[in-house]
């Protein structure tokens, strides 16, 4: 488990790092995002909603928003963004699109903040490919969802569940088990119409992870072939596992 996120401490940032996330449209537009190396976005979804954008935009605020809120410097971050929720929900062929792009835009890691429980055979093998496998997937592993996830072990994919307010797993969480849990309640990050809200759910603690994550890759010189691998030890060394 990470408890305290926010107290982790980083070398200096040395390179722009480009991060996937899949999830609901961003509001480029918000203040706090003015500070971001560059967003570039890609629709896979029919129709948007209000909510889709609200989670989308607090998704990415949590990962590297400014003015403080981000984990994750913004200026050296390169946001490759997969629009793929319609009122809150997608598609399987949709997010194997999504992840098809963000392969192609070569991100080092994405965060994909929605609820998956079974993964067909093509998904599976579309995560395992040789580009596939420099990438680092990282899942939110659901709220209050009851059924069993079907995924074979995969060295590049990792779930991750909420902490409360006492450092104890949230009863928001699904019932299977994630591979990490950090904080997922009173999260503050970005919403709509340039304003900031406190936020909960699997959703946040995946952000979490991701900016963290992020964070890791800026301070590297540059990309190295057992990159996965260094980012899951750096993962798994700030936290205690259960």
């Amino acid at each position: 488990m990470i408890k305290d996120y926010r107290n982790i401490d980083f070398t200096t940032e040395k390179r722009v790092v480009k991060v996937g996330i899949i999830d609901g449209k961003i509001d480029n537009n918000h203040k706090a995002f003015q500070e971001i190396y560059s967003i570039k976005e890609k629709q896979f979804s029919d129709i948007i909603y209000d909510e889709d954008i609200i989670h989308g935009t607090s998704v990415l605020g949590v990962i590297g928003a400014g003015y403080g809120v981000g984990i994750a410097n913004p200026k050296f971050l390169e946001i490759i963004s997969a629009s793929v929720l319609s009122n809150g929900t997608t598609s399987s062929e949709q997010l194997k699109n999504a992840i098809i792009w963000c392969i192609k835009e070569k991100v080092e890691v994405v965060n994909i903040s929605l609820s998956f429980t079974v993964f067909s055979e093509e998904l599976v093998k579309l995560m395992s490919n040789r580009e596939a496998r420099k990438i680092l997937f990282i899942f939110s592993n659901g709220n209050f969802e009851t059924k069993k996830r079907i995924l074979p072990a995969m060295n590049n994919v990792i779930f991750v569940g909420a902490l409360d307010n006492f450092g104890e797993k949230s009863t928001i969480n699904s019932t299977s088990k994630a591979d990490i849990y950090t904080q997922g309640v009173n999260i503050l990050t970005t919403t709509e119409k340039n304003s900031f809200s406190k936020m909960k759910g699997t959703t946040y603690s995946t952000a979490v992870i991701t900016g963290l994550v992020s964070r890791k890759l800026q301070s590297f010189k540059n990309k190295k072939d057992n990159q996965v691998q260094l980012l899951k030890q750096f993962i798994f060394s700030e936290s205690i596992t259960e």
